[in-house]
């Protein structure tokens, strides 16, 4: 019996060290054979990266609906607030998303499977995507973007930027606008210096700079 009990902490455990195990030794005791246990370890597994990306990807915002295709996205477009296309092989950003204004979080990034994962290929960020003004979130990881426009500065909403695993050279000097962002994420970038312009991200809390040639952060973010 407590082998069957460890085993299962033990595969669940693998998955997520702070996943808290919401189930009682009763339920245990009546299970009949260890492979019931093994095949809802694997099952717990295999269903890891959807739990992943739904509750712990959003839990800014568990109220509102994820949208996961443009399909249903644009049945009601001003209803749109979290968009989801992660890992969709997108080799650009589909026209349809510049017309949900009220969009606030906006995934783009990859989505990682037990053993293999999906990115997207966006190379461009075009002006339509900077009129997304209430936009907060904005997750454009592991793409192929190798410049971030100075027009950057009219997300002024923007609480969350994470451009992890783009080739991206250097960060305008209009990143310093971003008043409300919180966390940048620049891990495994080319970017070797931030402008001095950063000092003035106040708000900012989280920086990600892990896999870049960085070695010194401006005198102005003695500030924050």
């Amino acid at each position: 019996m407590r082998f069957k009990v460890f085993l299962l902490h033990f595969v669940l455990g693998f998955m997520d060290e702070n996943l808290e195990l919401h189930i009682s030794y009763n339920t245990i005791h009546k299970t009949k054979t260890l492979l019931t246990i093994i095949v809802f370890g694997i099952l717990s597994l295999n269903c890891y990266s959807q739990w992943q990306s739904e509750y712990l990807l959003h839990w800014t915002v568990p109220e509102e609906k994820i949208y996961k295709s443009i399909e249903d996205a644009m049945k009601l477009p001003d209803s749109v607030k979290v968009l989801d296309l992660s890992g969709k092989e997108l080799s650009k950003i589909p026209d349809e998303v510049y017309q949900m204004k009220n969009l606030k979080e906006l995934y783009l990034g990859r989505i990682q499977y037990i053993g293999r994962a999906r990115v997207n290929f966006i190379s461009e960020l075009p002006n339509e995507l900077f009129h997304l003004e209430n936009l907060e979130v904005l997750d454009l990881g592991s793409n192929q973007i190798g410049i971030i426009p100075a027009e950057i500065k009219k997300l002024k909403s923007l609480t969350t930027l994470k451009l992890r695993g783009n080739p991206v050279k250097e960060l305008p000097a209009e990143i310093g606008l971003l008043r409300k962002l919180e966390i940048l994420d620049i891990g495994f970038t080319q970017i070797k210096a931030l402008p001095s312009e950063f000092g003035n991200l106040k708000a900012l809390k989280r920086l990600y700079i892990d896999y870049t040639e960085i070695k010194h952060l401006p005198e102005s973010t003695t500030k924050l």
